[in-house]
């Protein structure tokens, strides 16, 4: 039988379409906690244990006191909090091993008016680029709000893998504290992330990659009692907001900035007076508008000297050249003061 070319085609697109790969929704497994905290405890779920890349859903209402024990590490794809998204009860995982870790590889949904939750006390891999959907409000550098991913106990910091670009959105708070964070990129689209060096466990943010906040979200960085290790690059977007807050009255931060558009800079300081000193390189083309800033730093350009630069103290209404803090000036009150930024001069020691 002879095989005209309409009819190979039609073979040939039948073939495609059996290769290529069709999209299958993962099966998910609901946590309901009913005997224990043991993750592999298959009376806990709905229909049972899932398996490997499987979404899981923590119920709306669950036993156990609202917490998961992982008893060795797992992988899963989505995890959703309530069975629309919307659970507002605070629910916890912990481990009986340090080491044992949850990699997820599908996202994060907790689109509730959810109380402060601290989420997670292990290991956490973000195993490819993914968003996390945070409900509730955005709180601020001095006020909890959201999921917030814990140290293991007090002084013993766990890791946040980032093997993708984690992208915050939802209006609520994504919080880290005693996490040690290391190469790769997050994004804030929406809401806040806050970054809190409270109680007596190191926070770390390095690595390569940076933290890009985007119009209308919040980079919120609080420092109580606890320490940071904070040289992760920072880019914020024109519309978004950095605000430092806390009791330490003087901490020095080594990250570096990149400012585009219009910034808004604050402080909401819980000391009597507190000094947040910006010591990394700073670039960019911004506008900054500092309401309530308790320290800013920034030099003018001098040049009666070649390879010369000095110090000079903000003052409102001024254009600076920014560059890493040299000298600051506190402006507790009167009207908020603004300076226009641009890239620091290159200038020989």
């Amino acid at each position: 039988m002879s095989t005209t070319p309409r009819t190979l085609l039609a073979i040939a697109a039948s073939i495609a379409a059996l290769a290529s790969p069709q999209a299958v929704k993962a099966a998910a497994s609901t946590w309901n906690g009913t005997t224990s905290a043991a993750w592999t405890n298959a009376a806990n779920w709905t229909p049972g244990i899932p398996n490997t890349g499987d979404d899981v859903i923590i119920a709306d209402s669950t036993g156990s006191a609202n917490s998961m024990s992982l008893t060795d590490s797992r992988t899963i794809g989505l995890f959703q909090f309530g069975a629309a998204g919307t659970r507002t009860t605070t629910f916890q995982i912990t481990n009986n091993v340090a080491a044992n870790s949850l990699t997820i590889t599908n996202g994060f949904i907790a689109n509730g008016a959810l109380a402060t939750t601290e989420f997670s006390h292990v290991p956490i891999v973000i195993a490819n680029d993914q968003t996390w959907s945070i409900g509730g409000g955005a709180g601020t550098a001095t006020a909890d709000a959201g999921i917030r991913l814990r140290e293991r106990t007090a002084g013993n910091p766990v890791a946040l893998t980032l093997n993708g670009t984690l992208t915050k959105t939802g209006p609520g708070q994504l919080s880290f504290v005693g996490q040690t964070v290391g190469n790769g990129n997050i994004i804030v689209n929406q809401g806040s992330l806050k970054l809190n060096a409270g109680g007596s466990t190191l926070l770390t943010v390095n690595g390569t990659g940076s933290i890009t906040v985007n119009s209308g979200a919040s980079l919120l960085i609080s420092r109580n009692s606890g320490t940071f290790n904070f040289s992760k690059a920072v880019v914020m977007n024109s519309g978004s907001t950095i605000q430092f807050g806390g009791g330490a009255a003087t901490t020095i931060y080594a990250f570096p900035v990149t400012w585009n558009g219009s910034v808004n800079l604050s402080t909401l300081a819980t000391a009597s007076t507190e000094n947040n000193l910006l010591s990394g390189a700073w670039s960019g083309n911004a506008s900054i508008s500092a309401g309530n800033a308790a320290a800013a730093a920034c030099t003018r350009r001098r040049s009666p000297s070649p390879g010369r630069r000095k110090a000079a103290r903000c003052s409102r209404g001024a254009a600076y050249r920014c560059c890493p803090a040299t000298r600051s000036r506190s402006a507790s009150t009167g009207p908020a003061p603004s300076w226009s930024c641009a890239p620091a001069p290159t200038t020989r020691a």
